[in-house]
């Protein structure tokens, strides 16, 4: 008994000592962190610390990519954040998220209505949107499969990029600045989108998104597609009770 103990606790110390270097990284710049691990409620917790926790509208709690995440019906459905300075960041950001969609049609996975967002185009292409700057990609992602798409734009080297399950896959100029535009970030629907611009919400099932107001390198973003990557340190017994139940 003692010597299985004692397997447990190596294991652990094992794990932390590979894996808090990956979460020290990642939570640099971390500004929201949305795991929607709640499973029931209309309340979407912001665990990054900085409070930007948000309201589901018209969602529901299902089995996620990793734990509990959130449908969208692609009717109505939205998890609405409220304005923040720190979700309009200047210089540049990294953008993230999981997500299974259920149909083929255009729709907004996440952003701020004109300011910034990522999307997806007629037949699943991947779009990132800089300040009323549209970019379709060829890039498409599969219907009624998991897939983690992230974004960045660095405002200094002009550089915009979408990632697709870790791997950088497509990449353009024109990052420009973002104005003060103090309009909610939205996820599922482009919160204040005009109904009369077309419909734009998603349909499917979106977990773990999360928001760096710094750009992540590639192998950061192959980091972040890990359930456990950017965990915050209140989590961490969460660890050791599953080695305890092995």
């Amino acid at each position: 008994m003692r010597k299985d103990v004692f397997s447990r606790v190596m294991l652990l110390a094992g794990m932390l000592i590979f894996t808090l270097p990956c979460w020290s990284d990642l939570q640099n710049g971390l500004v929201g962190y949305w795991p929607m691990d709640e499973g029931n409620g209309d309340k979407v917790k912001d665990v990054s610390g900085n409070g930007h926790d948000g309201t589901a509208k018209n969602t529901k709690w299902v089995d996620g990519k990793y734990g509990k995440a959130l449908e969208f019906n692609g009717v109505d459905s939205i998890v609405d954040i409220p304005y923040s300075q720190e979700m309009t960041p200047k210089e540049g950001a990294t953008i993230a998220a999981w997500v299974f969609p259920t149909d083929t049609t255009r729709s907004c996975i996440f952003g701020q209505f004109e300011g910034y967002g990522m999307a997806l185009f007629t037949g699943l292409k991947l779009k990132s949107v800089i300040w009323g700057d549209d970019w379709v990609s060829d890039v498409t992602i599969p219907v009624e499969q998991w897939s983690h798409v992230a974004m960045t734009w660095d405002v200094k080297s002009g550089n915009r990029r979408m990632f697709l399950n870790g791997k950088l896959v497509d990449e353009k100029g024109g990052a420009k600045p973002i104005p003060n535009v103090q309009n909610h970030f939205g996820i599922g629907l482009w919160v204040g989108w005009p109904a009369a611009w077309g419909d734009d919400m998603f349909k499917g099932i979106i977990d773990e998104v999360r928001f760096w107001n710094r750009v992540l390198s590639e192998g950061e973003i192959g980091q972040a597609t890990q359930p456990a990557a950017v965990e915050p340190s209140g989590k961490l017994p969460l660890i050791w009770g599953k080695v305890k139940s092995r």
